[in-house]
């Protein structure tokens, strides 16, 4: 559930009677998960509701970064299409892109310097069934596309092409 609350005024009276935003303490939850924004002279603040059911804090606390990150981006670039924006951080594309293990920063840049076939001939040594890609219907193992590769290199270096 997503709600924007504008308020113009948020007291008005009404021929003798007041109105005003009475506080609630409720502690449930009416939907899996809701983003309350609300406008404020400051700015807008945004607050999430979640079921305690369903959820656990850490995954909320992800969501919420997800979305300060994809709101910062839309601020960057506001004519990109929703879809080429990121709203990972570059902690968590290092921790997606290789393992959950503890990965510094430097640690993937020096990775993203490792040539492509090297990675692929590791992967034949380490997990050589494991699928590396997929295609429509098409697998391959890494064994299979290592050894395609090879194939590959060997029918080129053939035809003269070097480096």
């Amino acid at each position: 559930m997503f709600e924007l609350k504008t308020f113009e005024q948020q007291e008005f009276e009404l021929e003798g009677l007041a109105f005003k935003p009475y506080p609630t303490d409720n502690h449930t939850s009416k939907f899996d998960l809701t983003l309350d924004a609300v406008e404020q002279p400051e700015g807008i603040l945004c607050s999430l509701e979640y079921s305690t059911a369903l959820y656990k804090p850490e995954t909320i606390a992800r969501f919420a970064q997800h979305f300060t990150e994809l709101v910062r981006a839309i601020t960057l670039h506001p004519q990109q299409p929703l879809a080429a924006l990121d709203m990972v951080t570059v902690e968590e594309k290092a921790q997606i892109l290789y393992g959950f293990g503890d990965v510094g920063v430097s640690e993937v840049a020096a990775e993203a310097e490792v040539l492509f076939h090297a990675y692929v001939e590791e992967q034949a040594q380490l997990v050589p069934d494991h699928v590396a890609v997929v295609y429509e219907e098409q697998q391959l193992t890494y064994r299979q596309l290592n050894e395609r590769a090879n194939q590959l290199t060997r029918r080129l270096r053939k035809e003269g092409i070097g480096r």
